[in-house]
């Protein structure tokens, strides 16, 4: 009969070990050490892959997006002989993320790339959607450019199409891109004669209504010249 009141006591009454300390806020102070612990633990790994995640992006900047770029394609003059002035320059640009400071410059025959003359004649083509880029895609603008080259020498020459930006002391830097530059080699030659196509020699078909006009004359003139001779023959 006493062990009951005994253990409501130990329930209701706050619970000291033998130095007098409260054994339940004790408990409660460990807990909340514990917590603090365990939370103090989570922010400091979280920390830790934060920046592992931060240092492998550095390092693998392809990782998780496609590099800017601007790929540039000449279509004339390409290997072969130029005979014909002037001689057009025609390019094609590709480009990504470009930012809108830079322009388009070209150079002849290995010219320093400060020499470089700026092209304005740029026109945009189109846009497209490039979709196979794992995980994203991305827009890729099209443009097109054409600029008369200078008259050239007789001889072997290059020409180089390139992006860069124009400082502001007369000064051309070249874009920090993937690709920049690109360039054609050609031959001029202006004592080659261009032969005609296999259409242009091929004879052309002797116009039969002339014939036809020209045998119609004729025979009137022969009916002429005898209704003359057999009337001065019967006078």
């Amino acid at each position: 009969m006493y062990a009951f009141p005994c253990l409501i006591n130990m329930i209701s009454a706050p619970t000291k070990d033998k130095f007098g300390f409260n054994v339940l806020l004790l408990g409660a102070v460990m807990k909340k050490t514990a917590l603090a612990l365990t939370l103090t633990l989570v922010l400091l790994f979280s920390a830790v892959t934060l920046s592992e995640i931060v240092r492998f992006a550095d390092a693998n900047p392809n990782m998780f997006m496609k590099p800017r770029y601007c790929h540039i394609s000449i279509q004339s003059p390409q290997n072969g002989t130029q005979n014909s002035a002037p001689i057009l320059l025609n390019f094609t640009v590709k480009k990504w993320e470009v930012p809108d400071v830079y322009s388009y410059f070209y150079i002849l025959d290995g010219q320093d790339i400060q020499s470089g003359v700026k092209m304005e004649e740029i026109q945009f083509v189109g846009q497209e959607t490039i979709s196979n880029y794992t995980p994203f895609s991305y827009i890729e603008t099209t443009l097109e450019g054409q600029v008369v080259l200078p008259v050239l020498s007789d001889g072997a020459h290059n020409v180089t199409v390139f992006i860069g930006q124009a400082l502001g002391d007369g000064t051309i830097q070249p874009a920090n891109l993937e690709t920049f530059f690109t360039t054609a080699n050609f031959n001029v030659d202006s004592t080659t004669k261009s032969f005609p196509s296999p259409q242009e020699t091929e004879p052309k078909p002797f116009p039969a209504t002339l014939v036809a006009t020209a045998s119609g004359a004729s025979a009137a003139l022969v009916c002429l010249g005898l209704l003359v001779y057999f009337k001065k023959h019967k006078s």
